[in-house]
């Protein structure tokens, strides 16, 4: 694979080092974050008078109320990738390492 072949598989990247045979050493370093929300709740009414929920119009309703209770939780992790491509001096990968992480 050739320097362009990788620019259009990979895109540019992060850091760009050049050696002294004309080698070039390229850094490719991606963090992603991945934020998740659940919640969780209930609706409570209260029924009054001839069982007509209050606020129905419904004849004999008594005062009463209604309402909600939620709760919820996020969580954060974040993802890493850090990918090193070296070229010799005709411009085609000689070494390609990798490394990964998520926290």
């Amino acid at each position: 694979m050739n320097q362009t072949e990788v620019l259009e598989a990979m895109g540019s990247p992060n850091i760009v080092t050049t050696g002294d045979q004309g080698t070039e050493t390229w850094v490719y370093d991606k963090i992603a974050t991945d934020t998740v929300h659940s919640e969780s709740g209930s609706w409570w009414f209260l029924l009054v008078g001839g069982g007509a929920p209050v606020g129905s119009g419904a004849v004999g309703a008594l005062p009463g109320g209604g309402g909600s209770e939620s709760s919820g939780a996020t969580s954060q992790s974040q993802r890493t990738l850090t990918v090193i491509v070296k070229f010799n001096e005709d411009k085609k990968v000689s070494d390609l390492a990798y490394h990964s992480s998520r926290f």
